[in-house]
């Protein structure tokens, strides 16, 4: 999936959209799973300019060698998604 918004994202004009395909949330600088097991690696957030619901489209802003990609979602908030949640969060739209 990197490698497909890596090619639209140097060969359009325009912006490259993803949508969020899992509820997720923002931990700090970078997308984490949002889950209340006991097992999380991260805790649930509480503040929701945090929280990414289904269907939230965010717009990538760069593409970080081997580990990401850096986007931002509507409210204007930046962060990271690694290449290894990038199938499990988010769609390209």
């Amino acid at each position: 999936m990197l490698r497909e918004i890596k090619r639209q994202f140097k060969g359009s004009s325009g912006p490259v959209t993803l949508e969020v395909v899992k509820e997720a949330q923002i931990y700090d600088w970078f997308l984490t799973n949002r889950s209340t097991h006991r097992l999380a690696s991260y805790p649930v957030i509480s503040d929701p300019t945090c929280v990414l619901p289904v269907g939230m489209k965010l717009t990538v802003i760069s593409i970080r060698p081997r580990n990401g990609i850096v986007v931002s979602n509507p409210s204007g908030k930046t962060f990271d998604i690694f290449a290894a949640d990038l199938k499990r969060h988010v769609k390209i739209v």
